[in-house]
Order: C-alpha cells, then structure tokens, then sequence
C-alpha cells in the first residue's frame, strides 16, 4: 500500500554561528511536526522515545568533549530536568492502536514479518538524546504548557537494503501515527466525534 505523503525535509544551516543563533521567544517554530531519526546500532528493534534529558551526558565525542559540566539550558532557561513531547505513546489508546499499525504495515517488508517497535525512555544522553532535548525545549522555553509535535524514532543498526526498506515503512507508519494523534487532538478539543 503506497501512500504520497508530502513531507519539506527541513535541515539546519551549517555556516558558522547561524545554526546556533537562538530565535526570539516570541517567534514559535513554525513546523507542524518534527521526527527524528537516529541509529542505535546494538538494538534489534525500533524505538520511539517517550522524553529526552537535559543533563547527564558524559560520553565523549571524537574529538573527547563532552557536555558533562554543561549548565548552559538550566542557567539559561531554567528548563526541566526531563521534557517530554506532544505525542503519549506509551498510555494513549490510539497509539497503541498505531504502534500496532506500524507494525503491521512492515508486513510487506522484505523479512515478511512484523516489526518490533516499541516505547522508550532512554534516548542514551548522547547525540540523539541531546538532539532531542534541543526540539523539545525551543517550545517548553516559549510556552511551558505547550508539549512540542516532536518525536525520536531509533532504528536498529542494519544495512541491507531490506532492512532499510522495513525502515522506511516504519517512518512512515510514525508519521502517519503523528498525524492521527494530531487529528483525534485536535477533534476531542472541538467535539467532533467519529474516525479519522
């Protein structure tokens, strides 16, 4: 089952000092939903990660910098030690129900199976817990009660064409499943009832 979805694959600016240049609070991201994605090379299995953390990141990069002295989010916004996004993946029905699509949609995979895809809530205070973290707090720090259309997915570290194949319906299924999450928000608040 193919399904045109269309998606502006946005990227930050790489010149000096742009992509680090913080907005002015008053302006609010302007994207309707952001997924990440990023290579857990030991799992075998997909996770979509339920939080992201401010601190505790001691692991070195190749160059053997860490941020683990970091106080630069708490000193600067006083911002929650755990963030968490928009989208309730492991209590929400209709994500139960979602999850179970996604891996029914890996069906047609290759493998001829389904897929693990399940929660998590250790995105591994490295790069993708730090990338994480950065999404969620550019809308925490501008409204607190507003939760960011933000989620992390990790894929398994395999690299036959299959198994990117499966990845990419999994993709695919988590944004679908973020959309469905939004539309059934989004009717609860106006009391509209009925199926998506």
């Amino acid at each position: 089952m193919e399904t045109s979805l269309p998606l502006d694959i946005l990227t930050p600016p790489l010149d000096d000092g742009l992509a680090l240049a913080s907005p002015s609070v008053e302006t609010r991201p302007g994207f309707d939903f952001i997924l990440h994605i990023g290579m857990a090379a030991p799992r075998k299995y997909y996770t979509m990660e339920t939080c992201a953390h401010r601190d505790g990141y001691v692991s070195r990069d190749e160059a053997g910098e860490s941020f683990e002295h970091d106080t630069y989010w708490w000193d600067t916004y006083k911002s929650p030690e755990v963030l968490r996004p928009g989208f309730d993946v492991e209590d929400d029905a209709g994500w139960r129900e979602e999850r179970l699509i996604i891996s029914l949609l890996t069906l047609s995979a290759p493998r001829k199976k389904g897929v693990d895809v399940r929660p998590s809530n250790d995105a591994g205070r490295y790069l993708c817990d730090f990338i994480y973290y950065t999404s969620l707090v550019e809308y925490w720090r501008r409204d607190p009660d507003v939760k960011a259309p933000a989620m992390f997915l990790h894929v398994p570290g395999r690299i036959e064409d299959m198994d990117i194949e499966t990845g990419r319906k999994v993709a695919l299924g988590l944004i679908r499943a973020m959309v469905g999450s939004a539309r059934r928000k989004k009717e609860e608040k106006e009391g509209v009832g009925g199926l998506i």
